[in-house]
């Protein structure tokens, strides 16, 4: 298995066509398709200039987005790395749902 950039992750998810929705929607939908998917998998560093240039938009609606996904406990702050894709646990699943 060859180890995919995060870029490549998201391209793979988003469809590239935002369709009538908003631009922080669309990057919203992307990166919870590839989160759930397991194309984005639990440690992955998340960069927002890489992020906004695989999905063809600029850093604000991706720092939004990245803002939602934190307080949603999807996307983690790592002592040193920044933002990675969080472990869900059990525990983590549960309160999700």
């Amino acid at each position: 298995m060859t180890k995919r950039s995060v870029a490549e992750a998201v391209q793979a998810d988003s469809g590239g066509q935002i369709d009538g929705q908003s631009r922080v929607e669309y990057v919203y939908q992307a990166l919870r398709k590839a989160i759930q998917s397991g194309n984005l998998r639990p440690g992955m560093r998340l960069r927002e200039e890489e992020l906004a240039e695989a999905l063809g938009v600029s850093r604000t609606p991706v720092r939004e987005v990245l803002g939602r996904l934190i307080s949603r406990g999807l996307v983690e702050l790592a002592s040193g790395r920044g933002l990675v894709i969080a472990q869900l646990t059990s525990t983590k699943i549960i309160e999700l749902y």
